[in-house]
């Protein structure tokens, strides 16, 4: 009877000390996802700005300018896509996340909205990066960027499943 009232109480006090935990670790890792792409936007806001196409060769990662087959192609329609001086950039939420431990390894997956605003206009930008990846170190760094002027945000089809392509979205036209 003894144990039953002890094994009782110590699973009580597990549960309570686990729901406790909660609550605080999901802001903690929220804070830590929305710094991860801050950190990234804050390079790519940088190397539009200074109009620096090797900082923004940087950015991304090795899979993706391999991938996106011509990517200086995506470097020049972004730089001359973006008209004005660079004044700021917002996040527009917190980023969708997703993380995968394999053998050891981790990669962590952001998906994240940016407004950019320049003395001229006003851009939304979609991001998809991965900050985090020791299963394929290729992948580390930003896979896919979209922009768009604030006025054709109505115009978006699709879903970011079908946004995700490697290196920089030029349109066909």
């Amino acid at each position: 009877m003894k144990k039953a009232v002890c094994l009782t109480m110590t699973m009580l006090c597990i549960l309570l000390l686990c729901s406790c935990m909660k609550g605080e670790s999901p802001m903690f890792l929220r804070d830590q996802n929305n710094d991860l792409a801050d950190a990234r936007m804050d390079q790519l806001f940088n190397a539009i700005k200074e109009q620096d196409k090797d900082a923004l060769k940087d950015v991304f990662s090795q899979k993706a300018l391999v991938k996106s087959g011509n990517f200086d192609v995506g470097v020049e329609y972004l730089l001359s896509f973006v008209q004005g001086e660079a004044l700021s950039w917002n996040r527009e939420d917190s980023p969708i996340v997703f993380d995968d431990v394999e053998d050891g390894g981790k990669t962590k997956k952001l998906v994240t909205w940016y407004a950019i605003d320049t003395d001229e206009q006003s851009y939304l930008v979609f991001l998809v990066d991965y900050p985090i990846d020791t299963i394929d170190p290729e992948n580390a760094g930003l896979y896919s960027l979209r922009i768009i002027t604030s006025e054709d945000e109505n115009a978006l089809d699709g879903s970011w499943e079908e946004w995700e392509i490697p290196g920089i979205y030029v349109p066909d036209n």
